[in-house]
């Protein structure tokens, strides 16, 4: 996997899966994600089991406050999200945050709130590619 300025294309012709990176909505892709099939399809773990310590304790550091933003959600604009979580590639391999992870209580709603903030905070500390998976009913 590998990440480039849009334009670039990899030597590498097995990193046949072109993704691009829309950090700022409404804007047009300034990077593009370049990965194997193998690796789309790889297996995912909790963000708790990242063995990179410094990313795994960036993002244990950051929970309280992604907590807090979720629960700030206007209830009186909800609307039904199913499915609510965030897939991350990291060197190390395929991770994802759920709902659950920031706390038991907090619903797929509340999370899609503070999504945009955990999806640019993960590429911050060095993810390579973020994918949020939550829908609308």
């Amino acid at each position: 996997m590998v990440r480039l300025l849009k334009g670039l294309v990899p030597e590498d012709k097995n990193l046949n899966i072109q993704i691009p990176i829309i950090r700022i909505p409404l804007r047009e892709p300034q990077e593009v994600v370049w990965m194997t099939i193998d690796e789309w399809f790889m297996d995912m773990k909790a963000y708790k089991e990242i063995k990179d310590l410094n990313i795994l304790k960036a993002i244990n550091k950051q929970i309280a406050e992604w907590k807090r933003i979720a629960k700030e959600a206007n209830r009186f604009q909800y609307y039904p999200v199913k499915n609510a979580g965030i897939e991350f590639w990291i060197p190390e391999g395929k991770y994802f945050i759920s709902p659950a992870m920031i706390d038991k209580a907090l619903d797929n709603f509340e999370f899609e709130h503070v999504s945009v903030d955990i999806e640019n905070y993960l590429y911050d500390i060095g993810a390579l590619y973020v994918n949020y998976t939550g829908m609308l009913d």
